[in-house]
């Protein structure tokens, strides 16, 4: 008998908190301060700390999704990546250009890493069924 593969979001590792639905909430108000105090210091960095926010959110539940083999994020992980490289290299005061070569070169051997590790992991979970999961998930 053939199992059908669990189609369900992969749970966090902090449980049934909801975390990453805070994070989001409190960047919306975040954003909403920022545009109301458009124009100031304020204003700037709240929405600098919203759209901040916004992304390590969305970012968590990509990693998530993607290393439990649920939904492919190689891309989106892949661009996290260059795009931090490319700003750690501005930060270092590199030119504009070595900061764009790091992020394409760290892209170009991290996107296969990325694509391996869903794929093996999609293929293992392929054949465990729920029931498996929550009890693993209660025996810890």
């Amino acid at each position: 008998m053939s199992r059908v593969p669990d189609k369900r979001v992969p749970r966090a590792p902090w449980g049934d908190f909801p975390l990453s639905e805070l994070i989001v909430l409190l960047a919306l108000g975040l954003g909403i301060f920022g545009f109301a105090n458009l124009g100031s210091a304020q204003g700037t960095w709240g929405i600098a700390c919203a759209t901040t926010l916004g992304c390590l959110a969305g970012l968590e539940v990509a990693i998530r999704e993607h290393f439990s083999g649920y939904r492919s994020r190689t891309v989106l992980l892949t661009a996290a990546v260059a795009a931090a490289a490319s700003a750690g290299a501005m930060l270092l005061r590199l030119p504009p250009v070595a900061a764009l070569v790091t992020a394409l070169v760290l892209a170009a051997l991290i996107l296969p890493i990325l694509k391996r590790s869903f794929t093996r992991r999609a293929q293992a979970g392929a054949g465990s069924a729920p029931e498996q999961r929550e009890a693993a998930g209660a025996s810890q």
